[in-house]
């Protein structure tokens, strides 16, 4: 008496014919990504352009020297305008006095 055992199969599957409530089937197939998937690549993208604008914007506000009271090219007549010769140290003078 010679008997040869089979390995065990699984069980076959149905076909999926709804989504993971048993509703509609899924939208997406697979190896598609899912909305939320999209959704989360691109808040994450963008979350990183903001962040890396942000740094790019707060060291050229550094390197420029823009929030430096009292300083910068916008300054340099508020202390030249006396070196200038003659009349055009009292046009400077004047320029100046209009703008405060």
């Amino acid at each position: 008496m010679s008997t040869t055992i089979e390995p065990l199969r699984p069980p076959s599957t149905p076909p999926d014919t709804g989504g993971p409530d048993g509703g509609a089937p899924d939208a997406h197939g697979p190896g598609q990504p899912s909305r939320r998937h999209v959704l989360r690549a691109i808040g994450l993208g963008g979350a990183t352009v903001v962040v890396a604008g942000t740094g790019l914007l707060s060291y050229r506000v550094y390197d420029s020297g823009a929030l430096t009271p009292g300083g910068g090219h916008a300054y340099d007549p508020w202390q030249q305008w006396r070196d200038a010769p003659g009349p055009l140290g009292a046009v400077a003078c004047a320029i100046l006095a209009a703008n405060p």
